[in-house]
């Protein structure tokens, strides 16, 4: 994906470049850190960069791999502003500039860092500002013009390239596409030049501030994905919409429980008889009442007198601890409770009036049953919930009739309640928000409200005959009690296509399950993600399709804004972010609660003013994480204050327990972080198999490291009958018990150390780990052991036994006995070195590969045949060529570059470079001129493609290709792939100079004006391998050590997949 940039945009951004003393690249490179920055939240921010590392004038001109790769870590924290940051870039890169002859692999080699395949080490995004100064020259009666070659293959997640022309600059990005949708890319393309404009155009500004969102995209996420505003009646209170269903159909069931059922008509007519009861007894509007009794018909009554008088109800779950409820009564100040004569004696003390409804119920059927005239709002309380707090103590929400009658249309639209008559599924727990959803999208529907009993919700068989027996069709689940049910269904082969709506919410669930889920319903049945929270009234969001396309493992998305919602995704300081970045979810509209009672501090904190509203609206802030979609849907995240990272990598646990239960044993499972000894993070894993007896571990183990990266991989797993469940039915992850510190199956013998060595290295896995007892043949990683683990045991091993065992070792021998044997054959190693001066080298000898040739051969060596390390150029010719002499010409770079001539092999294991004396190289020629034009250019693109991909053998010359495809007699394309081992960027513009001043001169029978080369690559090997030693490398390697210490090991940035 490219982009390009004005040439008046470029030219302002060199002059603050000048002004502000420093580089292009430094200036282009800072705006790009701001862009990483805001895209992952992240402070510490590495990116690397190529160097062309040819420092001494004679290297300029040598074809060769010379390039290395430098890490550029720059520190964005408290929001400097853009100005402030260029300075801290040109520090590090300057600092880093004077570090670049060290190998970029022995800088990862002396850190010790961990590897996975599954990122680069250091950093995973690429920067190139191409400005090499590589002079053109261009073929004496000819156009050229480069055309670009696609490898179909991405070295890192991202890499920005930047070109400088008169006309601007052109920003090309080179993405992995298992990562990235092009669209992705195109937007960030798009980001990147609004910043660019931003910078220049206040450099002042800090960088949490300078706008990156083009005005289009602005107007989406703000405005146009927000267009929910709907007209809704004045002046009704929520019990108002039940006496109007109550005229229509008096004699329809209203409740249903257990074999008992009240009509709209008996429901309505017991209500107003408390109401007047309660009346008498003080309560008006804004007066709180509280109301603590199990599932009833009673209770149902309960609720609906309390707002009929006028009341706030206030719900308290009978089987919450004494102490919570003494609190609660407390805090709320409920001059009445209503309650049960069962419940009642097991109440704690309390000062107000208590009535026990069904106890006083004779004397409360005394008073009148018509519908109560009261004097109230739509602004009044109609309840107050109570949800856990931060400091441990729970905060009452209160919600207003307005909030909850908008709801209520907001559902009668989107579920479409009136089209028909429903029997609506009532499970939550009464204390919880979600009840009050139920309760009013069926009462004030004309629906049927059907209560679950609690010991039903996981008792799989008796909900399903009850929603079988009551004609359920529509019911809001908790994903764990879905689930279960589902399983159910699948073991009795039965569906739930009977149901009109089926709804999940309160919880995270997958995508995975969302189309299992859909295999489970009728045509006719609507299956839908909810999102909500207490402060904004249960529903903000929802979200249905048959067909999801999003990968597995992801959290099914929380949709689109219900009417009259709107929901913003804002960084830090409430400004929008773009679209596929995650930002924190901010609700506005009117189902925004009033506020928490008597905590005006946290009302204020989480209620803020909506920047975004022109009539002084609130918004609230959620805590949540979460992102748009390129479609408008939005998809959660999680909590901010609960990002998952262990050991320095945000794990999304969603991932994780999707691959856990796609093993064929595993029932259910669930994955959270433990902290069980102070800074021991580490992933746990819960399942539930489906046969305990002929469950293995070890294979769930082995299952989990083929599908995910090593530290995605728990380092424990539970066995477990049942996963615990919370009172709403959500999984209780604080009732999952603690781990054994080393699960070992039946077929995997212990095996006690069998020398002093071993016995000397078990006693420092033991102690490392915090185990009893090690076993010879376990595997140090699937034992608890982690990357920081593992660089504690190397430590620990290098003070023991007066060795130096590298990490990457670890990582090779990941078992007492394998690491015994490496110890002893290190042990009979020895090392010597010289430091030979920087000068030609006889090539009488065995001549040494470079630091990064010798890693080019040693990954040719894992994957030989591989294309991966191909450099492919191409170029369409305009103009007569003379091919003899351009063959001529190649010849002659031939003849004076001994890398063209170059091979590598091994020798006893090792490898060495050998250069052959002489090689002619024929052009290869195909002539495509008598096809059509249509078939012509798809012939050459295959050829290109086959030419740039067909693996190139280290051991055989020549170690690169040129080959010409004739278009016409004035065309030609010619195609140069040279191996990376080589050659390089520079390199190639090095050949193609010569090749056009050779030809020149042949043309023209003038003598070639190339001065001989001095030295040549293989000098230049011999001197990096005797220079850098001692004193020099351990100068440069202990910058980078410092340089580097605890970067973060990846740079979090969103994804696609």
């Amino acid at each position: 994906e490219t982009m390009t940039v004005s040439a008046e945009l470029t030219r302002r951004l060199e002059d603050l470049a000048r002004k502000e003393g420093v580089t292009m690249f430094m200036l282009l490179v800072a705006a790009f850190k701001v862009l990483l920055h805001r895209y992952s939240r992240q402070d510490d921010i590495c990116v690397g960069t190529p160097v062309a590392n040819r420092r001494q004038e004679e290297l300029e001109h040598i074809i060769g791999l010379f390039i290395n790769t430098l890490v550029l870590r720059t520190d964005l924290s408290n929001n400097p502003t853009f100005r402030e940051l260029l300075q801290r870039v040109k520090n590090v890169t300057l600092e880093a500039y004077q570090h670049q002859d060290i190998p970029f692999e022995m800088i990862v080699d002396s850190l010790q860092l961990d590897r996975d395949m599954s990122h680069t080490p250091l950093f995973q995004v690429m920067f190139i500002l191409q400005n090499a100064p590589v002079k053109a020259h261009a073929l004496p009666g000819v156009q050229l013009e480069q055309i670009h070659v696609d490898m179909g293959t991405s070295t890192f997640d991202l890499t920005f390239s930047i070109s400088q022309s008169v006309r601007g600059m052109s920003v090309s990005v080179e993405y992995n596409t298992d990562l990235f949708d092009a669209s992705t890319i195109q937007r960030m393309l798009s980001h990147y030049h609004t910043l660019l404009q931003s910078v220049v155009e206040n450099p002042d500004e800090r960088i949490g501030l300078l706008n990156i969102l083009p005005e289009e995209e602005r107007r989406k996420v703000l405005i146009e994905w927000n267009a929910t505003e709907e007209p809704r009646p004045e002046n009704l209170c929520a019990h108002h919409l039940f006496e109007y269903r109550v005229l229509e159909n008096p004699d329809a069931v209203a409740v249903a429980y257990l074999g008992q059922y009240l009509s709209y008509a008996e429901l309505n007519q017991r209500a107003n008889q408390l109401a007047h009861y309660l009346i008498r007894a003080g309560v008006r509007p804004e007066v709180k009442v509280g109301i603590c009794m199990d599932k009833s018909l009673e209770m149902i009554v309960s609720v609906l007198g309390v707002m009929k008088a006028g009341g706030a109800y206030v719900p308290i779950d009978p089987a919450y601890p004494q102490e919570r409820i003494a609190y609660m009564l407390e805090d709320s100040g409920v001059p009445i409770l209503l309650t049960s004569a069962e419940v009642r004696s097991n109440l704690p003390p309390f000062e107000g009036h208590i009535i026990a409804v069904d106890a006083e119920w004779e004397e409360i059927s005394g008073e009148p049953d018509n519908n109560p005239a009261v004097d109230m709002e739509p602004d009044n309380l109609v309840y107050m919930i109570y949800t856990s707090g931060t400091t441990g103590k729970a905060k009452g929400t209160m919600i207003s009739h307005r909030s909850l009658v908008n709801a209520y249309f907001g559902w009668e639209k989107v579920f479409g309640l009136r089209e028909t008559q429903h029997a609506h599924l009532q499970m939550a727990n009464f204390s919880f928000d979600v009840f009050s959803g139920d309760f009013v999208r069926a009462l004030c529907s004309g629906g049927k409200l059907v209560l679950v009993p609690r010991e039903y919700l996981l008792d799989a068989p008796r909900l399903y005959e009850l929603m079988r027996k009551e004609h359920v069709t529509i019911a809001e689940f908790v994903p764990a009690v879905l689930r279960n049910l589902i399983q159910h269904l699948e073991d009795i082969e039965q569906k739930l296509d009977f149901m009109r709506v089926l709804i999940a919410g309160s919880d995270v669930w997958y995508v995975s399950e969302y189309k299992k889920f859909l295999d489970f319903i009728g045509p006719d049945t609507r299956l839908l993600n909810t999102f909500g929270l207490t402060e904004a009234t249960i529903d903000s969001s929802y979200f249905e399709a048959r067909d999801l396309n999003l990968p597995l493992e992801r959290l099914v998305p929380i949709g689109v804004p219900f009417p009259n919602t709107q929901i913003y995704i804002l960084d830090e300081f409430l400004n929008p972010v773009p679209i596929g970045v995650p930002g924190e979810v901010c609700v506005g509209g009117m189902n925004l609660a009033r506020g928490y009672h008597n905590r005006q501090d946290l009302t204020a904190e989480k209620f803020v003013a909506n920047p975004y509203s022109e009539k002084g609206e609130r918004l609230y802030r959620t805590g949540d994480l979460a992102r748009f979609l390129p479609d408008g849907n939005i998809e959660f995240l999680g909590r901010i204050d609960h990002q998952v990272k262990v050991r320095g990598f945000r794990i999304e646990l969603g991932e994780v327990e999707t691959a856990l239960t796609k093993h064929p044993g595993v029932k259910e499972g669930v994955v959270i972080v433990r902290e069980d000894s102070p800074g021991d993070k580490r992933l746990v894993g819960y399942v539930v198999p489906h046969d305990p007896e002929n469950f293995s571990v070890s294979d769930l183990r082995k299952f989990l490291m083929e599908k995910l990266p090593d530290y995605m991989v728990p380092s424990a797993f539970v066995v477990l009958e049942q996963l615990p469940l919370t009172p709403n039915g959500k999984v209780d992850r604080k009732a999952l018990p603690k781990p054994d510190r080393i699960v070992r199956d039946d077929d995997e013998p212990f095996v006690a150390p069998r020398n002093e060595l071993e016995e000397k290295i078990a006693e420092v896995w033991k102690e490392v780990l915090d185990v009893e007892q090690v076993s010879v043949t376990d595997n140090f990683f699937l034992i608890g052991g982690h990357s920081l683990l593992a660089t504690q045991l190397v430590s620990r091993l290098r003070e023991v036994l007066d060795v130096e065992v590298p990490l990457r070792k670890v990582f090779e021998n990941p078992t007492v006995a394998g690491l015994a044997e490496f110890v002893e054959s290190a042990r009979r190693v020895e090392k010597g070195l010289e430091a030979p001066p920087i000068v030609p080298v006889p090539r009488d000898q065995e001549l040494p590969l470079s630091f990064a040739q010798e890693r080019l051969w040693f990954l040719d060596q894992l994957e030989p045949n591989s294309p991966f390390y191909n450099i492919p150029e191409a170029f369409r010719i305009k103009g007569k060529l003379d091919f003899a002499l351009l063959e001529k010409a190649v010849n002659e770079v031939l003849r004076r570059h001994e890398s063209l001539r170059t091979t590598f092999h091994a020798v006893d294991g090792k490898p060495r470079m050998v250069i052959h004396d002489a090689y002619q190289l024929s052009l290869d020629i195909e002539d495509f001129r008598d096809m059509p034009r249509e078939k012509r250019e798809k012939a050459i693109r295959e050829l290109l493609h086959r030419t740039a991909t067909t693996p190139i053998p280290l051991d055989t010359l020549p170690l690169f290709r040129v080959k010409v495809a004739r278009e016409s007699d004035t065309s030609s394309v010619i195609i140069l792939v040279m191996h990376h081992i080589i050659s390089d960027d520079w390199s190639i513009k090095v050949l193609m100079r010569e090749i056009a001043v050779i030809y020149n001169a042949l043309r023209h029978h003038q003598p070639i004006p190339l001065p001989e080369l001095k030295i040549q690559y293989a000098d230049f090997a011999h001197w990096q391998r005797n220079w850098l030693q001692g004193e020099v490398m351990e100068a440069h390697l202990n910058f980078w050590k410092n340089y580097l210490k605890d970067a973060p090991p990846l740079l979090e940035l969103p994804t696609d997949r």
